[in-house]
């Protein structure tokens, strides 16, 4: 049986998942680059879009703290 901790470090899994984490990136990219496009052909100002990121920004990110501070916590020293 193969060791799981063989297959979870190999390069072939590093590869995998760098390119998932590569893609969902530069997808994000590509639709605020649209979002934004859209928002100057609309008239929108600039500051409201701004805003708009960061609200954005901060909603997405603030709910998974607590997560990561579980996830810390239960790590062994």
């Amino acid at each position: 049986m193969i060791d799981h901790l063989l297959v979870a470090n190999s390069p072939l899994m590093l590869i995998l998942c760098a390119t998932v984490i590569v893609y969902v990136c530069v997808q994000s990219i590509l639709f605020m680059k649209r979002a934004w496009n859209r928002g100057q052909e609309i008239g929108m100002e600039d500051k409201v879009m701004k805003s708009t990121i960061l609200s954005s920004a901060l909603f997405s990110i603030i709910p998974s703290i607590p997560i990561l501070i579980i996830l810390l916590m239960l790590m062994p020293v």
